[in-house]
């Protein structure tokens, strides 16, 4: 009878315990390669499902934004209560819409849902009685100077579309004063709206120089003027100021070129050291208005200057024309407006209607409810 010899047997139990270790070793791997599939798949799904979350939210938002603009119009809903179902791309949303008549107050709940992703907002909106709302008068102070170049057109169309927008009233007014090296009164205040935008849209060009104080006077003067002084109540007084914000006139600083521009001279362009006495006189008459009357200055500084042209130092320039137009603002965080482009424009007086005057007639707002055993950011 043949018998192994013990080193072969050592030999055949070396190779199993080879063999059963690479076993378990590539079970190993096998285990944490398909640990790291499923927490790669879980941080996917939590990606995605964010993202869903994100795009109904803000389908959601564009929603409950376009109930508010609906509403505002008082032509809607058709019913109440109203309930609508529609898709927007491929979120799915539904708009309820109540209304409380001894409140006076709309309630509007949105449900909005992405793939497995679901969202829900839920607003109170109330209208006031327009014979309860502080009326306002709202003069405009538009820059036509040289300096705004084609901006003139834009910023008809930016005016035109403040007007347009349902934020006045008919006890409301607005005034127009156009300005360049001197200001002018083109509308006292009115409540006939019309008159104000065709003015605008005859008179605004750009020619002349600039002068700011003459501007604020002018627009101050209007507020003063106002012929309803006595029988508005509580009315607010808001003067829109609109610039590139350097002046090179004044009213008692006569013809000036701040700092920031370069002169012509025999030896070519040399600095104007003539300081800021343009802004500082136009600084000083804001400040001292707004110490003694309770009226709103709202600026939009315009860039248009330091696109280039006659002034070479556009780095001061730009830094004057904010320095300026902030210090005249009532509140540089809520009244100060900047546009870079033309095509800015539009959103900023869009801004302003929104954010300061249809304040004062509306009372809206909104809060997310995360429904329950949904997706929550």
């Amino acid at each position: 009878m043949h018998r192994s010899k013990p080193s072969d047997q050592r030999l055949h139990q070396a190779g199993f315990s080879t063999l059963l270790l690479i076993l378990i070793i590539s079970l190993i791997l096998e285990i944490m390669l398909f640990s790291m599939f499923l927490v790669s798949r879980a941080s996917l799904n939590r990606t995605l499902s964010q993202q869903f979350s994100q795009e109904a939210f803000f389908a959601a938002e564009g929603s409950m934004n376009d109930t508010l603009q609906l509403l505002e119009s008082g032509q809607w809903p058709p019913s109440l209560p109203y309930t609508q179902q529609y898709t927007l791309g491929e979120v799915k949303i539904v708009r309820a819409i109540t209304f409380n008549q001894a409140a006076n107050t709309y309630s509007i709940k949105i449900d909005s849902a992405y793939r497995q992703a679901r969202r829900s907002l839920e607003a109170q909106y109330q209208r006031e009685e327009s014979e309860q709302l502080p009326p306002l008068n709202v003069v405009l102070a538009l820059d036509i100077s040289q300096s705004m170049g084609t901006a003139s057109e834009s910023l008809k169309t930016g005016v035109l579309r403040l007007l347009n927008a349902d934020v006045f009233t008919p006890q409301d007014q607005v005034g127009l004063v156009l300005f360049n090296h001197a200001a002018v009164i083109e509308q006292p205040l009115t409540s006939n709206l019309a008159l104000v935008k065709t003015k605008v849209q005859n008179r605004v060009r750009s020619t002349g120089g600039t002068d700011h104080s003459e501007a604020l006077v002018a627009a101050t003067k209007v507020l003063d003027d106002n012929t309803r002084i006595g029988t508005q109540v509580n009315p607010q007084n808001i003067v829109i100021l609109f610039s590139d914000g350097n002046p090179n006139a004044s009213l008692n600083a006569g013809s000036c070129t701040d700092n920031a521009c370069y002169a012509q001279t025999s030896t070519g362009y040399q600095p104007d050291n003539r300081g800021t006495a343009c802004s500082d006189e136009a600084i000083t008459i804001a400040n001292a208005t707004k110490s003694q009357k309770e009226y709103i200055f709202i600026t939009i500084y315009y860039k248009s200057l330091t696109n280039g042209g006659a002034c070479k130092d556009n780095a001061r320039m730009d830094m004057l024309g904010r320095r300026n137009m902030q210090s005249i603002a009532s509140d540089q965080n809520d009244y100060y407006f900047e546009a870079e482009t033309t095509q800015d424009l539009n959103t900023v007086f869009e801004k302003i209607g929104l954010n300061i005057v249809k304040p004062a007639r509306f009372r809206f707002e909104y809060e997310e409810v995360v429904p329950e055993g949904k997706l929550s950011p």
